[in-house]
């Protein structure tokens, strides 16, 4: 005999376990029902005991005795509910077992009224309240939901890069390397704390060392070799942020692919394929699955989202491909027509506000976007120029995706593949060659041209679920919060 998720509870008249919490129990003297959480979809496993409780045996008197939340083993004899039933199958209880009871029902926060329909509204705030509650957010039927669609995303991403033949590299945690160049980086060492940490040569080491930013050096190296790979690991950024799309420790999806067609502009447009087809994955992944797409449609009805219509025209139409340059004419144009943005300040050169990023895609275009050919100055220092430029207006081959609801998803680009040009860039951008020399080298005997970008897993998370915010998105989020 095995225990069963509700998914499995498929053959009647056959004995069955289930494990979980109680998430309603009723006696009613001459009987008792309820259902049971399992925490595997939005449904939970009904039961259902006939006898009272004098008849009942001392385990069946416990479980009618368990407030909600506790949690229970009970097996029995599955069969067909009745016509009238909201469920399918019940299970007629024929042993049970109560592992935990809930030590104050009167207090406990997942009880009853947590199975109570709230407003989008309400359901937001309840997030928002539990988010630093580890102990018990788990229980909660929403981050359940979460979760799982998380774990399913988790799964595609893995299966989409597998069937293109790309290799999955580790890329490590501790570095020397500032790969975005912006000096955002926690600093690891084994130097007495209490007497100060500058004298990196008596370090664990022996020179200064971090918590990556990014993998992506790293993966270059590989790629020139493998000529497909990619990275999907844990990231740090000591960035002073506090907005719904930023946190201290995510994880980061970072592909690098060997690009050789002889037009360059077309290597730039095979990168950008490579990104809109992985997120079409992900989406028509999650509509083939049952299981998944039926926690999509329940966290749409909570939070009244429009999150599954959302994603169904994101694979119906191809994204929108514009320049840098077009953007912010788009931009300026908006505002000399009395729009209005809380950073009116808009001037070829500027950075990209979130405001900006989100109404290209939600007001102008209705799907995601590709920006491309941003500033090289703009840009971090192994990004390809492009060519032709003038010297007031030189751009490069990078590209950030914005989706609905989020912005900026992904950020690649063309690296760099001349090593002279690449030590011009970061002589100008004031880089340290100082731990880079090895990655200056790839392009160097034999050394071949490569493209890749990085997803923030658990923007896609947020951009999957309708989620409002990545704390909301992640198991254990780690965040400022200064």
């Amino acid at each position: 005999m095995e225990t069963h998720s509700q998914s499995q509870l498929s053959t009647i008249e056959e004995e069955t376990s289930i494990t979980g919490q109680l998430s309603r129990v009723k006696d009613t003297g001459k009987m008792m029902f309820g259902e049971v959480s399992q925490g595997t979809s939005t449904v939970s496993s009904k039961f259902i005991y006939i006898g009272s409780k004098e008849e009942s045996s001392s385990d069946i008197v416990a479980l009618r005795e368990a407030p909600v939340g506790s949690s229970v083993t009970i097996t029995g004899i599955l069969k067909d509910a009745p016509k009238k039933s909201t469920q399918k199958y019940e299970l007629h209880i024929l042993s049970a077992v109560v592992h935990s009871v809930v030590e104050d029902p009167a207090t406990y926060p997942y009880g009853l009224k947590m199975h109570k329909k709230l407003s989008p509204e309400e359901a937001t705030q309840r997030l928002t309240t539990i988010r630093s509650d580890t102990y018990r957010r788990f229980r909660d039927k929403t981050f359940q939901s979460i979760m799982r669609l998380r774990g399913y995303t988790y799964s595609a991403l893995a299966t989409f890069f597998g069937d293109r033949g790309f290799i999955k590299i580790d890329s490590p945690i501790l570095t020397e390397s500032d790969c975005e160049g912006a000096g955002e980086m926690f600093t690891v060492t084994t130097l007495d704390m209490t007497t100060g940490h500058s004298e990196h040569d008596k370090d664990f080491f022996g020179k200064k060392m971090h918590l990556t930013v990014s993998g992506q050096l790293e993966v270059e190296a590989a790629a020139r070799a493998l000529m497909k790979v990619y990275t999907h690991g844990r990231t740090f950024r000591a960035e002073h942020s506090k907005t719904r799309r930023h946190l201290a420790e995510f994880e980061m999806l970072e592909p690098e692919q060997v690009f050789t067609h002889p037009d360059p502009e077309k290597r730039f447009e095979q990168l950008m394929d490579l990104e809109e087809d992985m997120v079409k994955h992900v989406i028509r992944s999650i509509f083939g699955s049952d299981s998944a797409l039926s926690d999509l449609s329940y966290l749409d009805e909570t939070f009244d989202s429009g999150v599954v219509e959302q994603l169904k025209s994101c694979i119906e139409e191809p994204f929108t491909r514009i320049t840098y340059t077009e953007a912010v004419g788009l931009l300026q144009k908006h505002v000399a027509e009395g729009g209005q943005f809380d950073d009116m300040d808009l001037f070829w050169g500027m950075d990209l506000a979130s405001e900006h990023e989100k109404w290209l895609c939600e007001q102008v275009f209705l799907r995601p976007v590709f920006v491309t050919h941003y500033p090289q100055d703009l840009k971090s220092f192994y990004m390809k120029a492009d060519t032709g430029c003038s010297e007031d207006r030189v751009t490069c081959q990078a590209v950030d995706l914005l989706v609905p609801g989020i912005g900026e998803l992904c950020g690649g680009s063309m690296r760099e593949d001349c090593p002279e040009k690449l030590e011009a860039v970061m002589a100008k951008k004031k880089v340290s060659k100082e731990g880079l020399q090895w990655y200056i080298d790839l392009r160097k005997d034999g050394g071949l041209p490569t493209g890749g970008f990085g997803l923030g897993f658990a923007r896609l998370v947020s951009f999957i679920t309708g989620g409002q915010h990545v704390r909301d998105v992640v198991p254990f989020p780690r965040s400022y919060d200064a």
